[in-house]
């Protein structure tokens, strides 16, 4: 009956350490997908600011054309 009982606390016991593995293999997996989302999204947004920035200076060489030629 102790032995049993021992026997069984110790298999509760590895059967949870499997489940905490597991739970923290889903968990990193979550952060790097969550991860990687945000650097294709910060990605997307500095790829953004530079065409805006491009689309400035165009704007401003424009206008410092116009200047010239009035």
């Amino acid at each position: 009956s102790v032995m049993q009982q021992r026997e069984q606390r110790i298999a509760d016991g590895l059967a949870t350490a499997d489940r905490a593995d597991k739970d923290l293999e889903l968990a990193q997996k979550k952060a790097n997908d969550w991860l990687a989302e945000a650097k294709q999204q910060a990605s997307s947004i500095v790829e953004q600011a530079n065409k805006r920035a491009n689309q400035i200076v165009e704007e401003a060489k424009d206008q410092a054309r116009i200047k010239i030629t009035e």
